[in-house]
């Protein structure tokens, strides 16, 4: 498998970010990580009540266990400070903890995990790990960029659906894993379009919407005035459905459709024939 060199977190915003990381427990622990997340989620962005272990023998910890996702902007900007807004959340975070604990609407865990996109130092997890244990008698354990980043490489299938983390570089070297030539040559032009795309994609709630219809039904169409991103869209979904060994074509007039249409079913009959024989 082809271990790809970097993510770019900071692309996603906090909810994307939560969702991958919901998405990354499901891979990694099954059915018994329940997602939560959302402003009614009570802290918990993720839930198991039983112990769990990792199918690829990353991690293992003893339940209830509670994931919670931080999500920090720029954290890897260069020059970024994201230790005092880290350290922030965290302690924010541990002072709901000892008043959910004590409220009864958690019971203490036993595990606690910290998923941030934020590279964190040994320097800051011991900072880390001393604010929450003021609060609670659970195993802290952290998970900071870097560690999201090897859990992606064991899952390149769930960097396909967030294709705004992989560099334009990386997510050539995914395709050429998963397509064969004559299919990166048909896809090129999406490609282009998505190279100045992708390092300022911004997932917004049509973006999410067009994902959820088109996971629905096979097909989505986008409407609305000029410049609102309609393009971009359908190129960054393009993206991800041919990490998934799709093919994306770009067609711009009726025309260009039927053309598309008519190369596809002579190229098929010329395979046909050719089988035939």
């Amino acid at each position: 498998m082809t271990k790809l060199a970097r993510y770019e977190l900071d692309r996603l915003g906090w909810h994307n970010f939560e969702w991958l990381i919901q998405t990354l427990l499901k891979a990694e622990f099954g059915f018994l990580v329940e997602s939560w997340g959302a402003f009614k989620d009570h802290g918990r962005d993720a839930y198991s009540a039983k112990s769990i272990e990792s199918s690829t023998g990353k991690g293992k910890y003893q339940g209830p266990v509670i994931f919670q996702a931080k999500f920090v902007s720029e954290a890897n900007a260069v020059g970024s400070d994201y230790r005092k807004a880290l350290l922030a959340a965290v302690r924010h975070e541990a002072d709901a903890i000892e008043e959910r604990v004590s409220a009864k609407i958690w019971e203490d865990p036993e595990s606690y995990v910290l998923l941030t996109n934020c590279p964190i130092t040994s320097n800051e997890r011991i900072e880390i790990e001393a604010i929450l244990k003021k609060q609670t008698q659970a195993a802290i354990y952290i998970q900071g960029g870097g560690d999201i980043g090897e859990l992606l490489d064991l899952h390149p299938e769930i960097a396909r659906v967030f294709p705004q983390i992989l560099t334009y570089r990386n997510l050539l070297t995914l395709l050429s894993t998963v397509m064969n030539k004559g299919v990166m040559e048909r896809s090129s032009a999406a490609l282009a379009g998505a190279q100045e795309i992708i390092p300022v994609f911004v997932p917004t709630g049509a973006y999410e919407e067009a994902w959820r219809i088109s996971r629905k039904h096979n097909f989505v169409v986008l409407t609305g005035p000029p410049e609102m991103g309609k393009t971009s869209i359908g190129w960054m979904i393009a993206m991800a459905q041919m990490a998934n060994g799709w093919q994306a074509i770009e067609c711009r007039s009726p025309r260009a459709c039927y053309e598309l249409g008519l190369s596809n079913l002579n190229r098929l009959a010329s395979m046909s024939h050719a089988k035939a024989r």
